[in-house]
């Protein structure tokens, strides 16, 4: 079940729950009050409490969306590359039942299964696929969009009692509270401890990593992305991809950009402060810099571009063109953070070889 009440309210529940806690603290350990520990992700939260668990996420903090666990869900219909990735890790592909589209996946599993409809498609969006859902009938459905203005597929989910959980994990500005939405899916299935066990892993040897840039007295300077029509997408400094860059002991260019997200500016405004950068990240769908030249011949004034220090995150994508980088990569970021390093420390990771990322060939 889930219901949409005021973030406030939250903290009302949170309060009750732990005061119950203190009252019955002479009971047996396993009815005592499990708090979870979620380190980085601000947009969900998890109580444990006796043998309930509820699961809140919030996209404005303004209104919170509450899921009250009861009992593992063993049929999902998972519309999203991230969580099924996140699902492989936790070793339950097999709760699986239907998924978006397999054009979009690189996970080999994901197709095999697909091929063999033991995995069937939703299509969603604008072809939604009812049947499959009517035919599958998962337990819970998690998308990354609000369903409250499809009727249709409102109206199958009440009547076949199919919950619906939305995933919001891309709105975390922190690459470690990315991968932390990877607890949410094992409160879903029961599998919370091993949920904890491979976050914590993934935390240890991101920060090991981070670490060794810690004390990186040269921080070479960074910009990304390329233009789009008449606009080219800046991310602020509380950004995922900001972060990432100052992890990996580089300086971001627009660090002095106060927001998280991206915002339009002109080709003029990004040379001004970008023409004598060192590095230049995620060139989008070009993959060479005779590409981007032909393009836009006005990408040749960035000094990263005369010195070949253009580097994409494309490296691994299926015969679609999709990226696994926005799949394995978003819920591993230790991995992109090594390549990071590399990119922009070599002398410090010589032996690492990049996995999601690749320089630019001239031609």
């Amino acid at each position: 079940m889930s219901f949409k009440l005021s973030y406030n309210f939250l903290l009302l529940i949170t309060f009750i729950f732990f005061a119950c806690d203190n009252q019955t603290s002479h009971s047996s350990s396993k009815n005592k009050s499990l708090k979870s520990s979620i380190k980085y992700a601000k947009h969900f939260g998890i109580i444990h409490h006796n043998n309930k668990k509820i699961i809140w996420i919030t996209e404005n903090y303004k209104d919170t969306l509450f899921y009250e666990i009861t009992k593992p869900y063993s049929k999902l219909a998972v519309l999203g590359t991230i969580p099924v990735f996140q699902l492989s890790l936790l070793n339950a592909i097999s709760n699986i039942v239907a998924i978006d589209d397999v054009k979009y996946y690189n996970h080999s599993k994901i197709k095999e299964l697909v091929a063999d409809k033991k995995i069937f498609q939703v299509f969603p969006n604008l072809q939604w696929n009812y049947e499959v859902i009517l035919q599958v009938q998962p337990d819970i459905i998690i998308t990354y969009s609000h369903l409250s203005e499809n009727a249709q597929l409102q109206s199958i989910l009440n009547k076949f009692r199919i919950q619906h959980l939305l995933y919001l994990d891309y709105l975390e500005q922190h690459p470690l509270g990315r991968a932390e939405w990877i607890k949410v899916l094992g409160c879903l299935i029961d599998k919370d401890s091993l949920a904890e066990k491979i976050f914590s892993e993934i935390e240890q040897q991101y920060l090991q990593l981070k670490q060794i840039t810690d004390t990186c007295q040269y921080r070479p300077s960074v910009f990304t992305e390329v233009m789009y029509g008449d606009a080219w997408y800046i991310a602020g400094n509380q950004s995922y991809i900001a972060q990432l860059i100052k992890d990996a002991g580089g300086h971001y260019v627009f660090d002095f950009h106060q927001y998280e997200n991206s915002r339009p500016y002109s080709f003029e405004y990004v040379l001004k402060y970008a023409q004598n950068a060192d590095f230049w990240l995620h060139t989008q769908h070009f993959r060479s810099l005779q590409q981007m030249k032909n393009n836009h011949p006005k990408y040749s004034l960035f000094k990263a571009f005369k010195n070949k220090n253009c580097f994409n995150n494309d490296k691994i994508r299926n015969e679609f063109g999709f990226n696994d980088y926005y799949e394995s990569g978003i819920c591993q970021p230790h991995l992109i953070l090594k390549d990071l390093i590399h990119i922009l420390h070599p002398d410090i990771l010589s032996n690492h070889t990049l996995f999601y990322y690749y320089q630019l060939s001239e031609q």
